[in-house]
């Protein structure tokens, strides 16, 4: 029977779903459903929940889920006017207007749309969480919303989404709550959170949103916080790859050793453009390579994948702070890492997804074309010193102590049995060591920039390297013995002696 005088927009019988309770405290029914079942003289509607409970609810606290079945005469008969209330009945306090006994708590279903939320959830999770995104977050950006992390709770599986976005590089971290009563979603100050959350103790802490506030409140178990967010539907979206997708799976061991032992040749430089990132190559026999270089040394990483797809050969510019990122987070050694990017014949692609155990890794390539590295890497040479990577690093380290600050340089003499190394400056002094080596080939003397030989040594993991050599001025290559397939090219510095 449809009442027509005081709401004309519901009928006895209609479903509705339930936006707001009586008391904006209590959160129990929003988001569930209820039976219209009368309405009072001002209008409200007199609702049935499913366990059985009556509450006089506002026409705006609910919206319309089904309107009620088209009803017969006889049915029209049957059906009881509900009595109409005073004026003294419906100015009563809140506690009259809530059920008889008070409900037990439920799970009530994600509402996205709006920045309403609660959840309770382990404190140093969550620090660690909200540690992990702000690391994508820019600390100067243009965007206030950009400054945030967007957090999504869902009611129904638990989960806490964590995002974080620069515009061109962004993370989306998950974990498990304790309790999710109202799923919703809302953005909050990355560096503000993460350094409230990094000072508390293990526990279990709630944060929530309602409309009784502007506020979220962090609820501690000594103290409550309130900050200040901005709405969720101002965060930009993640530009997720969504059609014609290319899949290829790499372990994270592999994954591990190829960005540690390339992603330190990256140029800095934002001027050198496509030299910030590190290219990656598939072929369709399964090849996988990662190479990076500034224009003044090389680093190269091959391996083999077990499988893959790709029927043509693909081409990945990364940005040298993304893979970094994604090293970061790299899993067990046996885990998988798939990295999933949009396939576009004419442009190629342009945005890139890491999955990796703990978190998501989306970022744009960055466009141009790549030097052709492989042309940079002799074929054959001339001399080649085998010799222990550790005693060498450690020599280097304390010859360049008395290094010209000016060049930083390093003069290494290349004998039968032993390599010298040797430095000065006219200030402090000069140094001098001695390694033994094995070396085939004739006797050189050649000279390297004090940091790029280092950071050379560094990349490669085994207990000995080979350092390959042609001419003082032409390029040397260091390679593991027994180890990974890995090239660190460093350009020797000319010397006038």
């Amino acid at each position: 029977m449809t009442v027509t005088s005081a709401t004309p927009a519901f009928a006895v019988g209609d479903t509705v779903e339930i936006l707001r309770s009586q008391d904006p405290k209590v959160t129990t029914y929003d988001g569930t459903e209820a039976e219209v079942t009368g309405f009072s003289a001002k209008g409200w509607l007199k609702v049935k929940y499913h366990d059985g409970k009556s509450a006089t609810l506002k026409p705006d606290w609910v919206s319309l889920k089904q309107s009620a079945s088209a009803v017969t005469e006889t049915d029209v008969d049957q059906v009881q006017v509900t009595e109409v209330e005073t004026e003294t009945e419906l100015d009563a306090s809140d506690s009259n207007l809530q059920s008889e006994t008070n409900p037990q708590p439920e799970v009530v279903s994600q509402q996205s749309s709006i920045g309403y939320f609660k959840f309770s959830c382990n404190s140093i999770l969550f620090a660690k969480v909200i540690s992990q995104v702000r690391r994508v977050i820019r600390t100067m950006s243009i965007h206030p919303i950009l400054s945030n992390v967007k957090i999504t709770a869902d009611a129904s599986s638990k989960r806490i989404e964590v995002v974080g976005f620069d515009l061109s590089l962004g993370m989306i971290a998950q974990f498990t709550a304790t309790s999710v009563p109202v799923g919703g979603s809302y953005t909050l100050s990355a560096q503000i959170l993460s350094d409230i959350l990094s000072q508390l103790p293990e526990g279990v802490i709630t944060l929530e949103r309602n409309e009784s506030s502007s506020k979220a409140k962090l609820t501690t178990a000594n103290g409550v916080f309130e900050l200040s967010g901005i709405d969720a539907h101002d965060f930009p979206e993640l530009p997720i790859p969504t059609q014609n997708i290319q899949t290829l799976k790499i372990s994270s061991k592999l994954l591990r050793v190829g960005c540690g032992s390339t992603l330190y040749a990256a140029s800095t430089d934002q001027t050198k453009m496509v030299l910030c990132g590190a290219h990656i190559v598939v072929t369709p026999v399964g090849k996988f390579e990662i190479a990076a270089t500034d224009g003044h040394r090389l680093a190269l990483y091959r391996c083999d994948l077990n499988s893959t797809s790709v029927e043509t050969e693909q081409h990945l510019t990364v940005p040298a702070r993304s893979l970094h990122e994604v090293e970061r987070y790299l899993g067990r050694d046996d885990a998988t890492v798939e990295i999933s990017y949009e396939v576009n014949n004419e442009s190629g692609p342009s945005i890139v997804q890491f999955k990796l155990e703990d978190a998501t890794i989306i970022t744009r390539l960055l466009e141009g074309q790549y030097p052709s590295y492989n042309q940079l890497i002799p074929k054959k040479f001339q001399r080649e010193v085998w010799i222990e990577r550790l005693p060498l690093l450690g020599s280097i380290g304390r010859v360049a102590v008395l290094a010209a600050l000016k060049t930083y340089l390093i003069k290494i003499s290349v004998e039968a049995k032993k390599i010298t190394l040797y430095s000065e400056d006219e200030d402090t002094g000069s140094g001098t060591e001695a390694i033994p080596a094995e070396v085939s080939g004739e006797d050189i003397k050649i000279a390297f920039n004090i940091k790029y030989l280092s950071e050379a040594l560094k990349s490669i993991g085994t207990e000995e390297v080979a350092i390959k050599i042609n001419a003082p001025a032409t390029p040397v290559i260091c390679t593991p013995l027994n180890g990974y397939d890995i090239v660190a090219l460093v350009m020797p510095v000319q010397v006038h002696s």
